[in-house]
C-alpha cells in the first residue's frame, strides 16, 4: 500500500471515529437528561409519600366520619335516582388488614326494587362522587314473596345487599 492510500485510510477512519464518537455523545447526553428527569420525578414521589406517612388520616385514602358517609351515600343515590331504593346504611368497624398498615372499614347497603342499571348507575356515580369507596361484594335476590312478586313484571327489579370497602393508611405503632 503506497503512502498515500495509507494516509486517505486512515483520514476515513479518523472521520469514522469522529462521527462514531458525536453519536455516541448525543445519545449519551438524550439519557443523562432523561436520568435526571427520572431522578427529580423520584425525589418528588419520596417527598409526597413523606408526607403521606405523617398525616395518615388526611388525603383521599381516609376513611370518612359516619355523617359524611351518610351524606356521600345518600347524594350518590339521589343522583343516580335511587334515592327511594336506598333503605339501610349500615357501617362497620374499621379492622386493620393482617400484614398490612392498611385499615378496613366496611358499609353494609341494602337497595330494594331496582334493576340491574340502577344498581350499576348508583355504584358508577358513587365511585365517581367518593374515589375512595370500592365495592366488595354485590348479592342480588328476587324481591319479596308476597303477592307483589307474584305478578309478571315487565321489567325485573331485584334487592341488592352491597358490601363497599373504606381502606385508610394507619401505620402500626
Amino acid at each position: 500500500m503506497t503512502p498515500a492510500r495509507q494516509t486517505i485510510a486512515l483520514v476515513v477512519l479518523l472521520m469514522a471515529a469522529a462521527l462514531s464518537c458525536a453519536l455516541a455523545y448525543t445519545k449519551l447526553d438524550r439519557l443523562s437528561a432523561r436520568a435526571s428527569a427520572a431522578a427529580r420525578e423520584f425525589g418528588e414521589s419520596r417527598a409526597q409519600l413523606a408526607a403521606l406517612s405523617k398525616s395518615p388520616t388526611a388525603g383521599p385514602g381516609a376513611i370518612p366520619q359516619v355523617n359524611e358517609l351518610n351524606r356521600r351515600l345518600r347524594d350518590a343515590a339521589d343522583a343516580s335516582g335511587v334515592a327511594d331504593k336506598l333503605i339501610s346504611v349500615e357501617p362497620g368497624e374499621s379492622n386493620r388488614l393482617p400484614d398490612a398498615d392498611v385499615q378496613e372499614m366496611l358499609v353494609f347497603l341494602r337497595l330494594e326494587s331496582l334493576t340491574m342499571p340502577q344498581l350499576a348507575g348508583f355504584l358508577h356515580r358513587l365511585a365517581s362522587v367518593d374515589p375512595s369507596s370500592h365495592a366488595k361484594t354485590i348479592e342480588l335476590s328476587a324481591p319479596g314473596t308476597g303477592a307483589e312478586s307474584a305478578k309478571p313484571q315487565a321489567v325485573e327489579t331485584w334487592q341488592a345487599d352491597v358490601t363497599l370497602s373504606y381502606l385508610s393508611y394507619a401505620p402500626r405503632s
